[in-house]
């Protein structure tokens, strides 16, 4: 397979700046949103939910917020808004995970939750966080006051690859590949078995 083959069958989020990286979390959102909050209380079922609000905030410090994201949740007694602060870290173009270090000494996540009151912290990486931040987040946790949250690579490509919109706009080539896929597996066994040439499955590898 041509390593541009390859790379059109996968979400590069490698291939974002950090702004952009932003932008595709803001999009993912967005595509969430509930475009009218009234009809949406009328016809909710329960354990459903949908965004009210996204505030982004301004380029330089954001101290700590990217996103403030207000959803609307309801389960079977009642309807009730949750705000959450978003926070994306953009390792992918340097392959490393998430790690303490990566946030100011001063950072307290139980401060930045209170100085913006919020309900919860949801932290957006583009690779994954290290075993240490992980540990720091499962011990918030036990607070059981707020929600603490991680994203990594594989929950925000599945969230991407939820709209078609959103693939179209920030990975073109993989949207491209996507719309013209057919079910690999099946093709090659049906070569196989039809005695097709190792040469002409390996092609044929490259086109499907």
């Amino acid at each position: 397979m041509t390593k541009t083959a390859e790379k059109a069958r996968q979400i590069n989020l490698a291939s974002l700046s950090p702004e952009r990286f932003e932008d595709l979390i803001e999009a993912v959102f967005d595509a969430k949103r509930v475009r009218s909050a009234t009809k949406y209380l009328e016809s909710a079922d329960s354990n459903e939910f949908g965004v009210l609000e996204i505030d982004r905030s301004g380029r330089g410090h954001d101290e700590g917020v990217d996103l403030l994201v207000t959803t609307l949740m309801t389960d079977c007694v009642s309807t009730r808004q949750f705000k959450w602060l978003v926070q994306c870290k953009h390792k992918a173009r340097g392959g490393r995970s998430v790690q303490a270090s990566d946030f100011s000494k001063s950072f307290s996540f139980p401060d930045i939750i209170q100085q913006h009151r919020v309900d919860g912290y949801l932290l957006v990486c583009s690779t994954r966080p290290s075993t240490g931040l992980q540990r720091r987040f499962d011990s918030l946790k036990d607070d059981g006051k707020n929600q603490w949250v991680i994203w990594d690579e594989a929950k925000v490509c599945a969230e991407v690859n939820r709209y078609a919109d959103i693939l179209k706009q920030f990975f073109p080539d993989y949207y491209e590949w996507s719309q013209n896929l057919v079910d690999r597996d099946k093709v090659l066994k049906w070569a196989e078995n039809y005695g097709v040439s190792k040469e002409g499955i390996a092609a044929l590898d490259d086109v499907v």
